[in-house]
């Protein structure tokens, strides 16, 4: 899955990425599982390019899901 994010056509569209890292959680109380993707870039202003474009668009799992992005 990590491979298929790097490309142009996903988050490598925003700039040079150093590091994919995904978290799968599970959530106190038993609910469905968060996934959590931690991408780092080269350049600051390539992560805040990436931030603004994906941070309250609808998540491509669909379900009414919305990502969310920050720092970190």
């Amino acid at each position: 899955m990590i491979p298929t994010l790097r490309p142009n056509e996903y988050f490598g569209q925003y700039g040079r990425i150093t590091k994919i890292l995904l978290v799968k959680r599970t959530p106190p109380g038993g609910r469905g599982s968060v996934l959590g993707l931690y991408i780092t870039y080269y350049r600051r202003e390539d992560a805040a390019r990436a931030i603004q474009a994906v941070d309250g668009s609808p998540s491509p799992s669909g379900g009414g899901d919305v990502m969310r992005a920050s720092y970190r």
